[in-house]
């Protein structure tokens, strides 16, 4: 019996054996053999993308993967379009398609018509990958421009029976007569039945400006004869929107941008058919405390260019290249020159911006001394190292105002874009004053930089871009 035993122990012990064995050699999580893959030579398969021809009524099977009646097929060749490269976002959309070299659509470049319909033609090439149902229809021509090294790119924006698809634009590159490159976020073709709103846009805004009243100071629209600081409480726009970027979020809504106050901007995003808030954010570009050399703050004495009306200087630069004489009226509506002006440390309530004067040319105000050398030399540095003229790039006045406070009236440590202007605080007894540091002027108007070029939203990931492109 005992041997017996033992005999069926053994039996045991060899099948054990076997079945590690046969684990080890096909376990797909083998640290080890991902080790021995890791270290081989592999050769990495060109990604490619294909428009298969199949029935749609076998893709819309149980079978298949449905994507809101588009069918979502992987990609893996391409019969017209040959790619060298090909990206995906997280979510699975198309975010980037380069085309290997004579595989793109040639275009002609100096027809701005020929130009977008070559576009049109490489977007339907993809639009199968992109889940997109009619990309002629659904991407319009936003602006077209040829760079320093002769590439010429064309931005287009996402739209949807001619409503505006929030955060839906892409570019694709052109270079020796060719469209080869394809990058840009957007949406699949919505499943909206209806872009009609069941509410109208005033009642959208007077919906965010009831919600905001409970988060900040909301006052009266503010005057200063400046025609560059007007501005307008709300301005709503239809679009569809996708709340977190969450492809299944879509919705028809109002996009408010509230100025509650001169300040702060906000953006809100009201359900045009229910009147739910469906998402709002601060977009204005406060940076919070930083530390500041404000060195002609501590008298060092600079160059500064003023401007002559009547008997009085004003703290206008027109000597940069951006300067119109003949749109400018002075001194309030100087075209193309860096302005400086002065809040006097009023609070929100009771606001007054002002002209930095003075009778005789002299200037004991240091902080706006240095706001105004500060903002002439950060231009200075577009236009000098990247060829850009002013922060809109089309040689936009630039705005400084400084000595400003908190809703409160108290000494601010901080410093704004408010998506017109730089508003620089005077530390709040923490720092020196913010508007000596060059280095915070030059952070603020990347602000302004980054709002006429990406155009990226001061929230999540891209806010946080925002911040990292102005530091």
């Amino acid at each position: 019996m005992k041997k017996i035993y033992l005999i069926f122990l053994a039996a045991i012990f060899v099948l054990s054996g076997n079945i590690a064995i046969s684990q080890t050699t096909n376990n797909p999580f083998s640290a080890k053999q991902k080790k021995v893959e890791k270290n081989a030579v592999q050769k990495v398969p060109v990604s490619k993308v294909e428009a298969i021809n199949v029935q749609q009524s076998s893709l819309n099977s149980s079978q298949g993967y449905n994507y809101k009646s588009i069918p979502f097929i992987k990609p893996s060749a391409l019969d017209e379009l040959k790619f060298s490269t090909v990206k995906y976002e997280k979510n699975g959309l198309l975010m980037m398609a380069e085309s290997s070299p004579g595989h793109g659509v040639n275009t002609d470049e100096r027809s701005e018509e020929n130009i977008i319909n070559s576009a049109h033609q490489y977007l339907q090439n993809i639009q199968q990958a992109m889940r997109i149902n009619n990309a002629n229809d659904e991407f319009k021509n936003v602006n077209i421009w040829t760079d320093d090294i002769n590439q010429t790119h064309i931005k287009m924006q996402q739209v949807f029976n001619d409503v505006k698809v929030y955060g839906g634009q892409v570019i694709l590159h052109a270079k020796s007569g060719e469209i080869y490159l394809f990058n840009g976020t957007y949406y699949p073709t919505p499943d909206i039945k209806d872009v009609n709103p069941s509410l109208p846009g005033k009642d959208a805004e007077e919906i965010a400006l009831t919600d905001i009243a409970t988060i900040t100071t909301v006052g009266e629209v503010k005057s200063f004869g400046i025609t560059q600081l007007e501005y307008e409480m709300a301005i709503s726009e239809l679009v569809i929107y996708h709340n977190d970027r969450d492809v299944n979020s879509e919705k028809l809504a109002w996009h408010i941008t509230l100025r509650p106050n001169f300040l702060e901007r906000w953006e809100y995003f009201v359900d045009a058919n229910t009147s739910e808030i469906i998402d709002k954010y601060n977009s204005t570009c406060a940076d919070g405390p930083a530390v500041a050399n404000a060195t002609d703050l501590n008298g060092v004495n600079r160059t500064i260019n003023t401007y002559q009306v009547g008997s009085y200087y004003y703290m206008i630069n027109t000597t940069k290249p951006m300067f119109n004489a003949a749109q400018s009226s002075f001194p309030d509506n100087p075209v193309g020159a860096i302005l400086t002006l002065d809040a006097n440390n009023t609070n929100l309530e009771n606001l007054s911006v002002n002209h930095v004067t003075s009778s005789n040319n002299s200037w004991g105000e240091a902080s706006s001394v240095s706001a105004h050398y500060n903002g002439g030399i950060t231009y200075d540095y577009y236009l000098n190292t990247h060829g850009r003229n002013s922060i809109n790039g089309e040689g936009g006045t630039i705005i400084s105002v400084v000595n400003t406070t908190d809703e409160n009236g108290n000494n601010m440590a901080n410093a704004f874009w408010t998506g017109q202007a730089m508003f620089y605080g005077n530390g709040g007894g923490i720092f020196l004053p913010l508007a000596g540091g060059l280095d915070v002027a030059a952070h603020e108007m990347t602000h302004g930089v980054v709002q006429n070029t990406a155009g990226l939203e001061y929230k999540n990931e891209s806010g946080a871009i925002n911040e990292a492109m102005a530091d």
